[in-house]
């Protein structure tokens, strides 16, 4: 199976180069190698993609769609660094790495050993990011996807999973600066759960299911009355 290969220093750069020269290795950028064919390289790259991440920015996490995907869309994989700026590495022409400046530590979960990802609840709120257009960015799914993963959590786990969803996104949003991501994920939850306006939803399955809640409330309200 072909293999990634990364020099650990100096002395193994320079042993990796002469394996090249000697035509045993294929060098795809400064300090990647491989022992794939080279049609066998844009496969293996969207396959081990993390092991390219974690070489470039060891302390990076998969964010955004790709923390929800786990694989590269349209050949881009969106990572959070601690970098200065945004910008966009090429890895051969198989594979975009899109860099973006943040917080590596909060909310954070490992997906491999390699390489840790956003949690849910961050990653439902970096995917509800906008231009200033009010346009989903490409990095992030958008406001009818997160209300399509709030239902499946719904369904699957509950109500409560849903508050500490909220619970979360609420105690970290202000280290990661998505305060106004936190409020808009407040207020989706909040109208599945019928505690706030269902006017937020986009979603016809997510405003039916809001509206089903807030017929059950009343009369859950009704017949078990708090003491």
């Amino acid at each position: 199976m072909p293999i990634l290969t990364f020099p650990k220093d100096i002395a193994d750069a320079k042993r990796l180069s002469v394996e090249v020269q000697k035509g045993r290795l294929k060098r795809i950028r400064q300090g990647i190698y491989t022992d794939a064919a080279w049609e066998e390289i844009p496969q293996l790259l969207h396959s081990r993609w993390y092991e390219v991440v974690q070489y470039l920015f060891p302390t990076a996490i998969a964010s955004h769609v790709t923390a929800v995907k786990l694989k590269p869309e349209h050949n881009t994989v969106h990572i959070t660094a601690e970098v200065g700026k945004q910008r966009k590495i090429s890895i051969s022409d198989a594979l975009v790495i899109d860099v973006h400046p943040g917080n590596v530590t909060e909310l954070t979960e490992l997906f491999v050993p390699q390489l840790k990802r956003s949690a849910p609840a961050r990653f439902l709120m970096e995917n509800l990011q906008l231009s200033h257009q009010d346009v989903a960015l490409p990095k992030a799914l958008g406001q009818r996807w997160v209300e399509q993963e709030l239902l499946k959590r719904l369904e699957r786990y509950g109500e409560a999973d849903l508050n500490a969803l909220r619970d979360a996104a609420k105690t970290h949003s202000l280290l990661l600066g998505m305060e106004k991501e936190c409020h808009q994920l407040d207020g989706l939850i909040g109208a599945l759960l019928s505690t706030q306006p269902a006017e937020v939803l986009l979603s016809p399955v997510a405003i039916s299911t809001a509206r089903q809640v807030g017929a059950i409330c009343p009369f859950m309200r009704a017949t078990f009355p708090t003491i």
